[in-house]
């Protein structure tokens, strides 16, 4: 369309449809006597619209479209055809961070966010080896990746006794942190004998 159009057509009525791309169809009925320029205000016309339906995995997530919070986003966000940045976000969760393009009435947007590796933190005893489930992990103080569940823990250091524990690491997407006591001295066997 242009700003200004101007169309010869024989006296009569008319139903008058004008179509263009990311507009919604405006359609009218217009009446044309002779000798009359007949004037047809398209001011009226709205940009096309679709419905999304954001399908989100895991429930609960929060939808931000354009900086906007969506709030009942699972039943359809009414967007203008366009693009538009789209942020999901959950606790324990890796944000999703995209783009949606609406071109259509009708159209699902289906996100699976990853959950976020969770991470075992221990403070002390500081300089002991760490091993995690019989696998060597480093010295204390760590950060590294762990798995949900039960894990047995054994700490050893030179010229201390070992010491073993058993841990839960909840599956709740947030760190575990632990700071397990002080290695106990390994006492000496060397008998010193006088003359």
């Amino acid at each position: 369309m242009t700003d200004s159009l101007e169309i010869k057509v024989p006296v009569g009525k008319y139903d008058l449809t004008l179509s263009k791309e990311g507009m919604q169809d405006y359609t009218t009925t217009i009446s044309v006597t002779e000798g009359v320029k007949t004037l047809v205000d398209v001011q009226s016309a709205k940009a096309a619209e679709g419905i999304v339906n954001f399908v989100v995995t895991p429930d609960g997530a929060s939808v931000v479209v354009n900086n906007e919070v969506k709030k009942d986003y699972a039943s359809g966000v009414t967007l203008a055809y366009g693009t538009y940045d789209v942020v999901i976000k959950k606790d324990g969760y890796i944000d999703y961070t995209g783009k949606v393009t609406v071109d259509s009435e009708k159209m699902d947007f289906k996100v699976d966010l990853k959950q976020a590796p969770q991470y075992i933190n221990v403070d002390t005893p500081e300089g002991a080896e760490i091993y995690i489930d019989a696998n060597f992990l480093g010295t204390v103080p760590i950060h590294s990746p762990i798995d949900p569940g039960t894990h047995n823990i054994i700490l050893r250091q030179d010229g201390y006794k070992s010491k073993a524990y058993t841990i839960t690491v909840e599956d709740n997407g947030k760190d575990a942190t632990f700071a397990f006591p002080d290695l106990e001295v390994m006492e000496s066997d060397s008998t010193t004998t006088t003359q």
